[in-house]
């Protein structure tokens, strides 16, 4: 039953998720964390308040968007690196798995701003990795984490996409802020 009795801070997103349905504002406590809530509130209606197929549909979404990740790895740097990262990223999100916290939303929509960082720097695709970056900064926004990582990935991939005849790419840096900013 581990996740399906929410105590303590899933449950305070969990009642907030009900207020959401039911038109009441949420606490103090899931107002610094709003996403969460009402994502779960959003599939909690789409579900009929059923806390149990909510949690399965937010378990399946991280599944999928480490999957993608993964491969995304492994395309450019094989399997046993994809299988390294299929590790990490098991053994973290397993204690979240199932649970009402916001780590659930924040998982799935880092990894898949980093798959599609990733995927953009492969594909030399500038949207792809703007949108990967606008993902992850959205991840970042639903569970706040290592903010000071935005500017280090906005930094290498307009590295990456500079022309020949610069040091940076200003262009990419300014499309990444906006990025960032709109998240």
């Amino acid at each position: 039953i581990s996740g399906l009795i929410p105590l303590t801070d899933a449950a305070n997103y969990y009642n907030d998720s009900l207020r959401i349905m039911t038109g009441y504002s949420i606490s103090h406590f899931s107002a610094m964390r709003p996403f969460f809530p009402g994502f779960l509130s959003f599939l909690m209606s789409i579900t009929d308040r059923n806390f149990m197929f909510s949690l399965a549909i937010i378990t399946a979404i991280a599944a999928i968007a480490i999957y993608y990740a993964v491969r995304e790895i492994q395309r450019t740097h094989g399997a046993e690196t994809a299988v390294f990262l299929l590790i990490i990223l098991f053994l973290y999100f397993r204690h979240h798995s199932g649970t009402s916290m916001s780590e659930t939303l924040g998982v799935p929509l880092g990894t898949l701003g980093i798959g599609l960082i990733w995927r953009g720097m492969e594909k030399q695709s500038q949207n792809l990795a703007i949108f990967g970056l606008f993902m992850s900064a959205f991840a970042l926004n639903a569970r706040p984490g290592t903010m000071l990582i935005l500017p280090f990935i906005l930094l290498w991939a307009g590295w990456i996409f500079r022309k020949t005849s610069e040091l940076i790419s200003i262009r990419f840096l300014f499309w990444g802020v906006g990025a960032i900013l709109l998240s």
